[in-house]
């Protein structure tokens, strides 16, 4: 398969080979065997490989391979640009000419290269390249995000290969005549071929009793200086340049060349001109799992202090053997510029980890370093979806910059809290946030902060955390959206170039402007140039749930396909979330009713935190369910989200649920309670000037035979309800393409023809528990 693989790279054809299998299963051999036959065709081969580290390295495996792949590439790395800027150098790097890329041991990967294997993916048919990936499939199994990407990647140009043990027979073969017992050697091995290969070599008839002390075995029979230094790197799960080596070759007094061949000799070591390795990883775990806990604490700190003394080594490197040194001010000292390099190329757990290790140091941690960390460490759980602890964290670090008192740390701090509020908390919250950004932004001399808080500003006032069929225009989310796009071309931003156009379609559509729509085309197809899933995603996350609530459901639901298909191996789960909430708000205007309630009740039942998007699904599950005729079920799915609703600030959860509520009441025969369920809300939505939801809440009042204050310029098509004018809003809801509030429009009317029709319409919905109202003698 490899052999084909490289011959349609020869010809211009691409692909990707996914290596999977138990560690000694012979991924690895296996990979440079066709590494030697590729070379022997003159293709370039390039293998990079992803580190057992505390913390994996940023585009680890990338940086083993970059110089050699593009010297444009290194020198990007080096000076630590994006990963859009990185990841778009690869493809005319990799059209020079065939090449095999191998990238090892994805199951220690970092963010940042999934998001590159995913680009890579997605281009490989077109490049002359055999990607070729190598994972333990347990590990993968533990690993979401990986497992997830691997299952994405599909097409004729995706290859897997599943290595199996070995058999009985191959280790009899093996094992030879007069050697030890196959059946005992395949009983401690399991056919495992390192496993085998080591108890093999261990040179005695009799098996040792376990894998691991055929191992040390290996290494007891080097000679003492040669022990001494594989004990020494043993801590080191990534390849060792020769500097290092010789330094710590020399700081134990023993002669580097002759002790790393000796090693080498005896296959425990391997090594090229500039760089030395273990021979298998399991090679390496066992001889630190022999260190005594004093030498392997001396054998880290030896590592950082050469590492951190040399003045380029990887951050990341320095992080994880100032841990294990337990040197809490080494720790303190490089895990800020490890953090910064993962959130620069979007390896988001990276930085978690990094920043937790740095906030958990012991002692009292400077106000500004609080801070810092505190808003990194929000943002990166806010991309990683974890809301309640983006909250937590966004809190801590404006509690910092209020006391550092430094003002341009405390807006940088907000405006990351105002990203994670809108979602755990609402917009009002979120509009407060960045409010406050904007007013100490504007005694700024640095223009930049303000760009950011204007591109926030359409993001806290838009209706994008609606579910409704009807938008909530507010013409301040045009006036910001215009003031980033300005701002972006100003200072080149290509940030604030992906995401203002996103907002000033969303409030174009939302105000009845068309324009609206190829603004979010063209974000759309701008977003998607950007070689991470989260801009995209978010692009058409917006352009679906506008043109949802402008009635062009068609061109909702296409954003929804491919919103879901960008999200589809990514860790952006509340992208896809928000969209599939979307994609159900269609069926439900469609009439898919089956579909819908499927949708949604996967939804209720999502795992983790999504936020204000959870109950608002649980609040359509329940219309849905109510309208059905199944009252109870509704009532059920319900009441905890009444309960998070009860007394809460944010029109955006109170209004779909005090709806939710106000419909259920209906439908249930209790029109009286009715009044008292809409009051609060109500009151919430003139205070804040929010027109949906007053307009919605009344008309659902008048529909039960209540008297109501008409709110002023209600929304359309609610509108023309409200007034009276039920031709006028059937029509409006034909228009949206939402069935169930034109077949109410209709069977509500005065019109004989008319109410047949509506009532028709609520047959052929199965809209039961509406039609026992509406029509109760039929």
């Amino acid at each position: 398969m490899l052999e084909a693989a490289l011959a349609d790279a020869e010809g211009g054809q691409g692909s990707v080979v996914l290596v999977a299998g138990e560690a000694g299963i012979g991924k690895t051999a296996l990979v440079w065997a066709l590494a030697e036959r590729a070379r022997a065709r003159g293709a370039r081969v390039l293998v990079g490989g992803c580190d057992d580290l505390t913390t994996p390295r940023t585009l680890g495996p990338l940086r083993d391979v970059a110089a050699e792949l593009d010297p444009a590439l290194a020198d990007a790395l080096a000076r630590g640009v994006g990963l859009d800027d990185v990841l778009n150098l690869l493809p005319g790097a990799l059209a020079s000419g065939t090449t095999v890329l191998v990238l090892e041991d994805l199951h220690w990967a970092d963010d940042a290269t999934l998001d590159l294997v995913r680009f890579l993916g997605r281009r490989a048919g077109a490049l002359p390249t055999v990607l070729v990936l190598t994972d333990r499939a347990a590990a993968t199994e533990e690993g979401r995000g990986l497992r997830r990407l691997l299952g994405s990647l599909t097409g004729s140009a995706v290859h897997r290969l599943e290595l199996a043990p070995l058999s009985l027979r191959a280790v009899a073969a093996l094992a030879g005549e007069g050697g030890p017992a196959p059946a005992d050697v395949f009983a401690v091995t399991r056919g495992n071929p390192f496993f085998v290969a080591e108890v093999l070599a261990a040179g005695d008839l009799a098996v040792p009793p376990t894998v691991r002390d055929a191992v040390l075995a290996r290494v007891d029979a080097l000679g003492a200086p040669a022990r001494e230094l594989v004990a020494a790197i043993s801590v080191m799960p990534y390849r060792i340049d020769r500097w290092l080596l010789d330094a710590i070759a020399a700081d134990l007094g023993v002669e580097a060349d002759a002790t790393v061949a000796e090693a080498e000799a005896a296959g425990v070591l391997a090594c090229d001109e500039a760089l030395a390795w273990f021979r298998h990883e399991l090679v390496r775990q066992a001889v630190e799992g022999a260190l005594a806990t004093t030498a392997r604490l001396r054998a880290h700190q030896r590592a950082l202090a050469l590492l951190a003394g040399h003045g380029d080594a990887e951050p990341a490197r320095l992080v994880h053997h100032a841990a294990h040194a337990r040197d809490p001010d080494a720790v303190a000292a490089h895990a800020p510029a490890a953090a910064a390099e993962a959130l620069g190329l979007g390896a988001y757990s990276q930085a978690v980890h990094h920043l937790e290790l740095l906030l958990a140091t012991p002692g009292p941690l400077p106000d500004q370093v609080v801070a810092s960390a505190g808003s990194d460490l929000a943002y990166a759980h806010d991309a990683r979806n974890d809301f309640e602890r983006s909250d937590r964290w966004g809190r801590t670090a404006v509690e910092a910059a209020e006391r550092a008192g430094d003002p341009a740390v405390l807006v940088r701090a907000l405006v990351r809290f105002g990203r994670t509020v809108y979602w755990s908390q609402g917009p009002r919250a979120a509009a407060e946030v960045v409010d406050r950004a904007m007013a100490i932004a504007e005694l700024l001399e640095d223009p930049g902060p303000r760009a950011a808080i204007h591109a926030e500003q359409p993001r806290a006032r838009s209706d994008l955390v609606e579910v409704g069929p009807v938008a909530e225009p507010d013409p301040r989310t045009l006036t910001h959206a215009e003031r980033s796009l300005a701002l972006a071309e100003e200072l080149g931003s290509r940030y604030l170039r992906g995401h203002a156009p996103q907002y000033r379609g969303t409030g174009r559509l939302a105000v009845g402007d068309p324009r609206g729509r190829d603004d979010l085309a063209a974000a759309v197809a701008d977003a998607r140039l950007d070689p991470r899933d989260e801009l995209p995603v978010r692009a058409c996350v917006n352009a679906a749930g506008a043109t949802f609530r402008f009635g062009r459901l068609d061109d909702a639901e296409r954003y929804v396909e491919l919103g879901l298909s960008l999200a589809d191996g990514s860790e952006f789960t509340a992208g896809a979330y928000r969209l599939e909430l979307t994609l159900q708000g269609i069926r439900l205007s469609r009439g898919d009713w089956d579909d819908a309630e499927v949708g949604l009740r996967a939804l209720v039942a999502w795992p983790g935190d999504p936020g204000l998007m959870q109950p608002l699904a649980a609040g359509l599950l329940a219309r849905l369910l109510a309208r059905r005729g199944r009252v109870d079920d509704a009532r059920a799915v319900l009441a905890p989200v009444a309960q998070r609703a009860a007394g809460s600030p944010e029109i955006a959860l109170v209004g779909p649920t005090s709806a939710a509520a106000v419909e259920l009441a209906w439908l249930a025969g209790e029109a009286d309670a009715m009044p008292a369920l809409a009051a609060p809300a109500l009151a919430l939505a003139r205070e804040v000037g929010h027109r949906t939801s007053a307009s919605e809440l009344c008309r659902y009042l008048q529909r039960a035979g209540h008297a109501v204050a008409v709110p002023d310029d209600p929304v359309h098509p609610w509108a023309p309800g409200l007034a009276g004018r039920w031709a006028e809003a059937a029509a409006a809801w034909a228009a949206r393409g939402h069935r169930y509030e034109r077949a109410l429009e209709l069977a509500t009317s005065a019109d004989e023809c008319a109410v047949a029709e509506g009532l028709d319409e609520l047959h052929a919905l199965g809209a039961a528990g509406s039609l026992a109202v509406v029509a109760p003698e039929r």
